[in-house]
């Protein structure tokens, strides 16, 4: 729809372009479990920034066999290890999973000034890698201008912008940051009036960002406080049973102990696949 409106607005005929990023999603071929891993927790994180994948592995390696060795140690039933095992293994994935939130996020709060010094370089400037180069100067967000330095490097070293805009896409874990940048790549090729999809995506964006923003929100509050709570419980858990020797006996020394514990443990494993869960949710 967003062509079609572009295409009556300006006088041009380009097909309408109404296929979404998950759509496009739909023909690639699928990753494997340790591709997805890679791509959102070293990726989409950002890490690459930091560390390299040899870093990322070792330290992760390290931290796995750090966890086991503490596990073992543990004097207490083997099923309650294992659980403990999977409560520390989920340490480092929540942080993860908070910092891709929290890039998500400052994205979010940048497009509008995008998609702006967009509008007032195109008024300026024809050429869209000129363009590109001077929004890289002047935003202020750097996992955008990290892409953008990427696609202007490549361009800038001889390579052809449909390849540049193939590994930009690739690159960006951004839903709708990536829709901006396929947009733009169709409007390219078809030698379309960019000024005037920026124009329609920096409307489009106003329209939507504020019942984006409420749901998000929503979401955020309630898995936040759900793990607070789902903290506060272990936490409780753990001083009442420290502080009292026969309330630790009878959770490692009877049968009827050991079978509420490991009852115990799969609920609050459940909660926190529910909280991972809910964190990679696509408003």
């Amino acid at each position: 729809m967003l062509f079609k409106k572009i295409a009556y607005a300006v006088s041009f005929s380009v097909p309408a372009y109404n296929t979404s990023v998950y759509a496009v999603k739909s023909f690639q071929k699928p990753l494997s479990i340790w591709q997805q891993i890679v791509k959102r927790y070293r990726h989409q994180a950002h890490l690459p920034v930091y560390l390299t994948e040899m870093d990322w592995i070792a330290i992760g390696v390290i931290y796995c066999v750090s966890v086991c060795l503490i596990t073992l140690w543990m004097p207490i039933f083997w099923v309650l290890k294992v659980g403990i095992s999977f409560l520390l293994f989920s340490v480092p994935i929540l942080a993860l999973e908070f910092r891709i939130e929290f890039i998500e996020h400052t994205i979010d709060k940048s497009l509008f000034s995008f998609l702006s010094h967009m509008n007032a370089c195109l008024a300026h400037r024809a050429s869209l890698t000129d363009v590109l180069l001077d929004v890289e100067m002047k935003l202020d967000n750097l996992y955008i201008k990290e892409g953008l330095r990427r696609f202007n490097r490549s361009v800038r070293s001889g390579m052809q912008p449909e390849r540049a805009f193939q590994i930009l896409n690739e690159s960006t874990t951004h839903a709708y940051l990536r829709y901006i940048y396929l947009n733009m790549e169709q409007i390219h090729q078809k030698n379309g009036d960019m000024q005037a999809l920026m124009h329609a995506l920096e409307c489009e964006h106003a329209d939507i960002q504020v019942a984006f923003n409420k749901r998000k929100i929503e979401l955020k509050h309630d898995r936040n406080m759900t793990l607070f709570s789902f903290l506060l419980v272990l936490l409780t858990v753990l001083k009442i049973g420290s502080a009292n020797d026969y309330i630790k006996m009878f959770y490692t020394s009877t049968m009827l102990g050991k079978q509420v514990s490991v009852i115990l443990m799969i609920g609050l494993l459940a909660g926190l696949g529910i909280i991972l869960s809910a964190s990679r949710i696509k408003l």
